[in-house]
């Protein structure tokens, strides 16, 4: 006898109870990584039953969700057994969605090479000749490579699967929400600081002297960042719609990011206001051209205002900047793991020092023994008894494990995945919620890339699963993988 649909959905939610609570029993007697397994197997046989289209679909609001709340979720639990299995839930949903992703694909006799793959398979070759070279644990060469490339693999699942531009609308609408609560979240903490201390969840309050806006579900860096994200996007659809709501809507993240008081965020704001002026610009027609250019002279005269008024913060951050980059470069973090990673880069030509070896997180969970052999064992922030800062970076890692030739190929990666949203706004026909999108994810994926200079950003969560999953789905989309059009 046949079941009914939600006779059978009713099941599978009832299995799913059963593997969720059979896992956390394992995990809690010690066998954390099994538990996860279990949870894992159960979550995509539900998903399965969904349907591998819909099952994706609801993983982009899951991954979401995840990404932004899981960190507090872990503070709270105290560090427990169940805490460790919420701290591996990201990944655990990267590896799922991608599996989803290429079986639906191969069921579908869809399968293909997607922008940028043939340059991953060469890095996970790279890194793969140098782990057999100098020789260590396949455990660290394994997971740290999935650790630097896990925003490509969401890129992967992602631009394999289908989108419909509705579904593209409801996903933007539902991360613009988040996006409120994270900003609601920041005012609460702001206000309720002690009291959260309080309760373990210290939060960061002040930097040269001054109170800044910050929240309890997420570092710093990774609000400034999300805040400029979201100001980028719907600065975008503002300018192609002329919908004040949308202006309304970028003023919060905008206020929220400068509050934020961080460099990084502070010149993306800048960048986004010139490279979105840029892009409507680029998608007008002549006529309207004029319009824009009216436009731009009032970001310019606002943007000037801004300056004035915040001149004295402003020459604070720029000589606390070349104090720390200049002045004291022969102290600062930073600057040792670029000069470091070229001598690393060199003794270890062409190929480098093999993933999880330098300025990545297995480097410092696993203490890599190159601190030591290039001086930097006694430095604070990347000793063996505080190494908080030695995966403070991204492109140190590439150049000291991957060596020169990976640096190449990732840079054509990053360079083949930004000219996606450029190739479609080329196209003819394509909609204004197209254009809209297209602008800002071209937007924010550059200057996630500038800003990655001095941050993790392409690979640490939330921000690395963000961005390339707008890239993924906003690639479905145009490409036509969707039942819908361009012009939807």
């Amino acid at each position: 006898m046949s079941l009914s649909k939600t006779n059978s959905t009713i099941i599978a939610l009832a299995l799913t109870g059963v593997f969720v609570i059979t896992g956390y029993l394992i995990g809690t007697r010690g066998y954390q990584n099994v538990g996860v397994l279990v949870i894992g197997f159960c979550g995509i046989l539900t998903l399965w039953h969904l349907g591998l289209d819909k099952a994706t679909y609801l993983g982009v609001f899951a991954l979401l969700f995840v990404s932004i709340f899981q960190t507090v979720f872990e503070v709270l639990l105290g560090g427990g057994q169940l805490s460790g299995l919420i701290s591996n839930l990201d990944e655990l949903l990267v590896v799922g969605l991608l599996a989803l992703a290429k079986l639906n694909a191969v069921l579908n006799n869809r399968l293909r090479l997607l922008p940028g793959e043939i340059a991953f398979y060469i890095i996970c070759f790279v890194g793969g000749l140098s782990w057999i070279v100098v020789g260590y644990d396949v455990s660290v060469f394994v997971f740290q490579t999935f650790l630097t490339m896990k925003g490509y693999l969401v890129f992967l699942a992602f631009a394999d699967s289908n989108f419909t531009v509705a579904q593209l609308k409801k996903i933007g609408q539902t991360a613009v929400t988040v996006g409120l609560v994270v900003v609601a979240s920041a005012i609460i903490t702001t206000i309720f600081r002690a009291q959260l201390g309080s309760l373990g969840l210290e939060v960061q309050s002040e930097r040269w002297g001054i109170s800044f806006l910050a929240t309890i579900l997420m570092g710093p860096d990774s609000f400034g960042w999300l805040m400029g994200f979201f100001f980028t996007m719907l600065l975008s659809f503002f300018v192609i719609y002329k919908d004040r709501k949308f202006l309304g809507l970028a003023t919060i993240f905008f206020v929220a990011a400068t509050l934020a008081l961080r460099r990084r965020t502070l010149i993306t704001l800048v960048l986004a206001l010139i490279g979105v002026t840029a892009g409507w610009y680029y998608v007008s027609t002549r006529t309207q051209r004029r319009q824009v250019l009216i436009g731009a002279t009032l970001f310019i005269l606002v943007g000037t205002l801004i300056t004035i008024l915040s001149l004295p913060l402003l020459s604070d951050l720029v000589a606390f900047t070349i104090e720390e980059y200049w002045l004291r470069s022969d102290r600062n973090t930073r600057v040792l793991l670029y000069s470091t990673s070229v001598q690393i880069a060199n003794d270890f030509f062409p190929f480098g020092a093999g993933p999880g070896r330098f300025a990545s997180w297995m480097s410092r969970t696993n203490y890599s023994p190159l601190y030591y052999d290039y001086g930097l064992s006694t430095i604070p922030g990347l000793s063996p008894v505080r190494s908080i800062l030695i995966n403070d970076t991204f492109f140190p890692m590439i150049i000291g494990e991957y060596g020169y030739f990976g640096l190449l190929t990732f840079c054509g990666l990053l360079f083949q995945l930004a000219r996606l949203p450029l190739d479609t706004l080329k196209q003819e026909n394509v909609s204004k919620f197209m254009q809209a999108i297209g602008i800002g994810v071209l937007i924010t994926f550059v200057n996630t890339i500038i800003a990655s200079l001095a941050a993790p950003f392409l690979n640490a969560p939330p921000v690395t699963y963000i961005i390339f999953g707008a890239l993924g789905i906003f690639y479905a989309v145009s490409r036509g993988n969707s039942k819908s059009t361009m012009t939807s």
